[in-house]
């Protein structure tokens, strides 16, 4: 989604989440996994899955703030920007 669709679905008020309420815990079992790859450190794994997960739910923030961190880790600073930019708009009021 880009700049310009992300402000149109920000003034409308929209925010699409169904695809996550079809696949059941089907995302919480994959980000569980992701995440035990994550922490161990086995990076491409992770995000395989992460994205998996955008395959089912394009708008999962913690998919995206999570693949941001990847990208971070690895050195790509500009994609992990475009990752965590994403995830902030798809969770705006995250403490």
């Amino acid at each position: 989604m880009n700049r310009k669709q992300r402000r149109l679905e920000k003034k409308l008020g929209r925010r699409e989440r169904p695809a996550q309420a079809r696949a059941g815990g089907n995302i919480d079992a994959l980000m569980t996994e992701a995440v035990g790859y994550h922490q161990q450190g086995r990076f491409d794994q992770a995000e395989k899955i992460y994205k998996r997960v955008l395959d089912i739910d394009p708008n999962q923030p913690d998919a995206l703030s999570l693949l941001g961190a990847i990208a971070l880790q690895m050195g790509d600073n500009e994609t992990a920007r475009d990752y965590i930019s994403q995830a902030v708009f798809h969770r705006p009021n995250f403490p």
